[in-house]
């Protein structure tokens, strides 16, 4: 998986994800944003203070899960 990392405060949006998903764990999937990549799922890795990292978005919707005992984020 790819990444960017990416420094921005709580809830605003950045270049490449939005910040607006929970982030109390390494990793994570959402069932999509409003305004973002056309409302799909996404992947997403946090960092220790709860900032968001990285996004991997998917192609499709209700398809992003957590594989490798939780540690990396599939869209299948």
């Amino acid at each position: 998986m790819a990444g960017v990392v990416i420094a921005s405060p709580a809830n605003e949006p950045t270049p490449n994800g939005p910040n607006v998903v929970p982030c109390d764990k390494p990793v994570g999937c959402s069932k999509g944003v409003d305004g973002y990549n056309n409302g799909n799922d996404f992947g997403f890795t946090c960092a220790s203070d709860g900032r968001t990292t990285s996004w991997m978005p998917c192609q499709c919707k209700d398809c992003c899960h957590l594989i490798n005992d939780g540690n990396t984020a599939s869209c299948s």
